[in-house]
């Protein structure tokens, strides 16, 4: 069935029933039901015009057990929950390599409020610095390990 205006465009209103899809609407919102357990979009590229979010908080998963995405590019990640990495190898990159400056940290906090139960690791690089540091939670470096082999230890 073909719809052709003189736009270019059809307009419907009220519920539209393609096969298995209803388009309609659902609390004021867009709404597209699929009657099957899957909806496939096939695409080179889908980009969303908005956010992409759950219907509700920590229901939905992203990818399934059985079909991981292959890779994830994000300004950050925000978790409420634990994040598992899953490998034989695993690598966590920190920073930006080929830099000759910047601090990579990890903040360990523990079930107390407040900063001064957590500790900190961090790789500072800079000018004259390249060492690895345990930051207690004062925020002391008490611990570094200079690149090249020397130590020192506070205490």
């Amino acid at each position: 069935m073909t719809f052709t205006t003189p736009s270019g465009t059809a307009t419907f209103s009220g519920n539209l029933s393609v096969s298995e899809i209803l388009f309609t609407t659902l609390n004021g919102h867009a709404h597209i039901d699929s009657q099957s357990s899957s909806l496939m979009i096939e695409a080179t590229n889908i980009q969303a015009m908005g956010n992409l979010i759950p219907d509700g908080n920590g229901n939905r998963p992203l990818g399934a057990s059985n079909r991981y995405w292959s890779e994830v590019y994000t300004n950050g990640v925000t978790s409420g929950g634990n994040i598992t990495v899953n490998s034989n190898s695993p690598t966590l990159t920190l920073g930006v390599v080929n830099t000759s400056t910047g601090n990579a940290k990890i903040q360990l906090y523990s079930k107390n409020n407040g900063t001064s139960n957590g500790y900190a690791i961090q790789y500072n690089k800079d000018t004259g610095v390249d060492r690895l540091e345990f930051i207690d939670g004062s925020g002391n470096a008490n611990i570094k390990f200079n690149n090249g082999g020397s130590a020192s230890f506070v205490g």
